[in-house]
This record gives structure tokens, C-alpha cells and sequence, in this order.
């Protein structure tokens, strides 16, 4: 029984912070809860507490394991989502990702249109007036990687509309732009 709580446990935390390999302990911990409980049946005992308790937190996964995954990251960062809306571009670049993969495409292009207006929003505000211009080093570097984001989110956007998107990150990415900025970075160095 200590084994099923603790693999029914271990997948409760992987399906909650998006880590790869989820299906595999949740059937792993679906495996142990059965055999438990085939055991436990043999022995023809009464169910107890800790019986009822491995049956709630198995539905309890099992449930986990329905609910969409946009969902839960909708849950999980709502409030961040909500009330930092106009800052928090990565966190609605993977909300749109979670949409996609669940085959909501229409919300992840709002919602990767939602992390292009945050991350437009987001250089805007960082500026503390119009005439800012960038004097040293590390600002040139910070507006060159929102530009190398930008990009990325118009890419995720394009490769939404075609269906085809297979990375919320950099992998299979064209990456020449990213080269092109850094050949410019080391000019103005």
C-alpha cells in the first residue's frame, strides 16, 4: 500500500508541474493500487481507513488524469494570468502551448496573441519615458532577446495556424534570426 500512496503521490506532482513521463506513473501507480487490492480482496479482510483513503487518492489521479492539461495550468497560474496580464508573456506563450496540444487552436492563438500585447506591454513599460535609449550593454542585450521572443511568438503563431507546432520553445525553430542578432550584438561590443 506505502508503494501505491507513494506512486499515486509522485504522479499527482508530475501532472501538476507539467513533467514529462506522467502517463507512465500513473499506470505504474494504477498497477500497484490494483495488485494491493486484488491482494487485499484474497485475503478476504475488511476495508479500513487506509483502503477507502488509496481508493479516494486513486480517483482522485484518475480524475487529474481527465481533466485537460490547459486547464490545470489555467488553474495553477490563474491568478498570475489575471492580475499580471499585461507582464507575464511566457506564462501565456505555455498557456497557449497547453490550448494547442488539447486542440483548443483558437485559443491559442488568443492566447499567443495575449503574450505578444504582454510582451510588447512588458518592454514598453520596463522604459521610464519615450526618449529612452539604451546605454549600456545589458539593456542592448535585454531588447535584443524581447525582439528574439517576439519573434518566436510570431513563429509559435504561424506554426498554429498551419498545425504543425511541435515545440513551445526554441527547438526546431529557424534560429538564423538568433544568429543574426548576436553577429550585431558583438558589432555594437
Amino acid at each position: 500500500m506505502h508503494f501505491a500512496f507513494a506512486f499515486l503521490t509522485l504522479y499527482v506532482l508530475f501532472r501538476i508541474q507539467f513533467w514529462v513521463g506522467v502517463t507512465i506513473i500513473l499506470y505504474f501507480a494504477a498497477l500497484l493500487t490494483f495488485t494491493y487490492f486484488v491482494l487485499f480482496l484474497i485475503k478476504n479482510k475488511p476495508f479500513k481507513l487506509p483502503q477507502i483513503l488509496l481508493l479516494a487518492y486513486f480517483a482522485v489521479s484518475v480524475f487529474l488524469w481527465i481533466v485537460p492539461t490547459h486547464k490545470i495550468y489555467y488553474c495553477k497560474q490563474m491568478s498570475t494570468l489575471k492580475e499580471n496580464s499585461s507582464w507575464d508573456f511566457e506564462k501565456w506563450n505555455d498557456y497557449s502551448w497547453y490550448l494547442y496540444q488539447d486542440g483548443k487552436y483558437n485559443d491559442a492563438l488568443k492566447a499567443n496573441k495575449k503574450a505578444q500585447d504582454a510582451l510588447v506591454a512588458n518592454t514598453v513599460n520596463s522604459r521610464l519615458d519615450e526618449k529612452y535609449t539604451p546605454l549600456f550593454q545589458k539593456d542592448i542585450q535585454e531588447i535584443l532577446w524581447r525582439e528574439v521572443y517576439m519573434y518566436f511568438l510570431l513563429f509559435f503563431e504561424q506554426s498554429i495556424l498551419d498545425k504543425n507546432w511541435t515545440d513551445p520553445y526554441i527547438v526546431g525553430a529557424d534560429l538564423s534570426l538568433i544568429k543574426k542578432m548576436e553577429n550585431e550584438n558583438q558589432i555594437l561590443n
